[in-house]
């Protein structure tokens, strides 16, 4: 119970909250919104500005990591690698809250009806923006919008 009051005071001050679940357990709904709401911060802060194409492709890098990893969604968002964290997004006020609607939508129509989309990233595990370029070995799959995408 917790875990949703905070949710929805988050929510409710525009303010992005995703924990991670190792704390008591929770009833299915409350993990469910946590999902979402972890999701949703992720698409907000790596896509916000961009389509819904390029928000689905940072949820789709989220869904591959974690069906790889045998992870859920906030545990991919959490992971870091040398003290970094993989995915930005902080506790930080919401400054454009149409976009970050649209990232909610884009969130729960992923988490709830994930079957019904093609992965438009190919497989993709992991990607950077385009201004970036990373010594990477990875195989790259596509460029959606501002990132691009490797698997």
């Amino acid at each position: 119970m917790r875990h949703l009051i905070l949710l929805l005071m988050s929510l409710s001050l525009n303010v992005c909250w995703a924990p991670s679940l190792t704390q008591k357990a929770i009833n299915q709904a409350e993990y469910n919104n946590i999902q979402i709401n972890c999701l949703t911060s992720a698409i907000y802060f790596e896509a916000g500005n961009q389509n819904i194409s390029g928000k689905m492709a940072i949820a789709f890098v989220i869904y591959n990591r974690s069906k790889k990893f045998n992870l859920d969604y906030c545990q991919v968002i959490n992971q870091t690698l040398n003290g970094k964290r993989q995915f930005k997004y902080k506790t930080t006020r919401i400054l454009y809250p149409e976009n970050y609607n649209i990232s909610k939508t884009v969130a729960s129509n992923l988490y709830y009806n994930l079957s019904q989309y093609k992965d438009i990233t190919q497989g993709a595990l992991y990607f950077h923006a385009v201004y970036v370029h990373p010594n990477w070995r990875y195989k790259r799959t596509v460029q959606i919008q501002e990132h691009i995408f490797y698997k």
